[in-house]
């Protein structure tokens, strides 16, 4: 059982243990600081590790055992830019069946617009131009993205606050997905539109979808907080 832990000193340490977690097998620091956690997954016999610097310069290191890791290597990120100012936040991370990871992110309006206007977007490979796969209208306040793959499914869960509710008063969750492991996505679809207790609270989707590859998703989320 493998443990990654970002750190307040901005690295990233990792422990590697028995499966009944009786003996510690391995650990230490895998990137120094200053790093930036992105997300962690292993799927497909491959585990990666994402991070970045404060140029939002995007790196990566991976693991098949759980104790040897790869060299650091560089991730080209395309970054979208929607809004004159922009910023980037509520990153994840999951990698697919085939062992390809697909990084999830918020890009925000750095205008100082309040509420700022946010988008979300999906990386499917290094250079590769990055995918919207949120609410596309231009002023939509999508955020917290959290993803999950699969079989070839990929789906995204995301919130937007709901119209005449009090903006980030009730937050409705979306979610996006794909068939074909991120490379074309549908319409996002509202998961709560029939929930009146929800109300400022995040979510989180397992990392896993159904293995029968139906693309069937659990999630949690908070309610009446």
């Amino acid at each position: 059982m493998l443990f990654i832990a970002p750190t307040i000193n901005n690295d990233i340490r990792w422990s590697t243990y028995s499966a009944d977690l009786s003996v510690r097998l391995a650990g230490g620091v895998v990137v120094p600081a200053t790093a930036y956690y992105w997300g962690f997954d292993i799927n497909g016999g491959i585990g990666y590790l994402f991070w970045y610097d404060n140029n939002l310069n995007v790196y990566y290191k991976t693991t098949t055992d759980g104790i040897n890791w790869s060299p650091e290597q560089f991730y080209n990120i395309i970054w979208p830019q929607p809004f004159d100012t922009n910023g980037v936040g509520w990153k994840q991370m999951a990698v697919t069946d085939a062992g390809n990871p697909i990084l999830v992110f918020e890009v925000g309006d750095g205008s100082g617009i309040y509420p700022p206007r946010c988008k979300i977007y999906v990386s499917i490979g290094s250079g590769i131009p990055c995918i919207e796969v949120g609410n596309t209208a231009i002023d939509a306040l999508n955020f917290y993205p959290t993803i999950a793959t699969g079989g070839n499914y990929v789906v995204v869960l995301f919130g937007q606050p709901r119209s005449g509710a009090g903006l980030y008063r009730f937050w409705d969750i979306y979610y996006n997905y794909s068939v074909d492991n991120g490379l074309s996505w549908h319409t996002p679809r509202s998961l709560t539109g029939n929930i009146t207790a929800h109300n400022n609270c995040l979510w989180q989707i397992a990392k896993r979808l159904d293995a029968t590859g139906a693309g069937q998703f659990f999630f949690a989320f908070g309610s009446s907080i």
